[in-house]
């Protein structure tokens, strides 16, 4: 069962270790991808994460409402990124201001993430939770139904799970109503 953002908000506010790895868990990989997708390497992306989550515990009794809290993390990753890149920024412009390059050349790197990538991202977070809460059997079959490249075949998918072609439409049916009461108590 998937426990809902309020459910560990409320227990790591009392001390819970497990709810707290959880909870990182969780959106740790949101906002990794946020930092790649602002154009920071895997190191910085890293410590954008490290950050985000230290923020996170000095406002967890801030963080009461589970509702804004993907918004808080989405937000809160974004700021990281463009403060890194600031940073960055300034360090290029002092160490390269003797070859010519200009403030404005350098600045441009620094755009915001357009709505729609931070949307995509956090719909894609959602599907990564759903899929894993789902059953052995019906995340296999989901993976192999979309998310292999190129797709498989429902004959090479029979052979893969050992079950008959005729089977795969029906419990391709079952893994999909799965998935989606679990996006549902994700609040997809």
């Amino acid at each position: 069962m998937v426990k809902q953002d309020s459910a560990l908000l409320q227990e790591c506010l009392s001390g819970n270790r497990e709810a707290w790895e959880n909870l990182v868990k969780r959106y740790s990989r949101l906002i990794y991808s946020i930092a790649l997708r602002c154009g920071i390497g895997e190191d910085d992306a890293a410590d954008v994460l490290q950050s985000v989550c230290i923020k996170l515990l000095s406002n967890l009794e801030k963080l009461n409402d589970d509702k804004h809290l993907r918004g808080w993390m989405i937000t809160t990753a974004k700021r990281e990124c463009w403060s890194l890149l600031r940073q960055r920024r300034r360090h290029i412009v002092i160490s390269t201001s003797f070859i010519g390059e200009s403030k404005t050349e350098l600045m441009e790197s620094g755009e915001p993430l357009p709505m729609d990538t931070v949307i995509q991202l956090e719909e894609d977070h959602l599907m990564r939770l759903a899929v894993a809460e789902l059953s052995l059997r019906h995340r296999r079959m989901i993976e192999l139904l979309y998310f292999t490249d190129p797709p498989m075949t429902y004959v090479e998918i029979s052979q893969q799970l050992n079950i008959p072609v005729g089977a795969i439409g029906p419990t391709r049916a079952r893994c999909l109503k799965s998935l989606k009461q679990k996006l549902a108590q994700l609040g997809f």
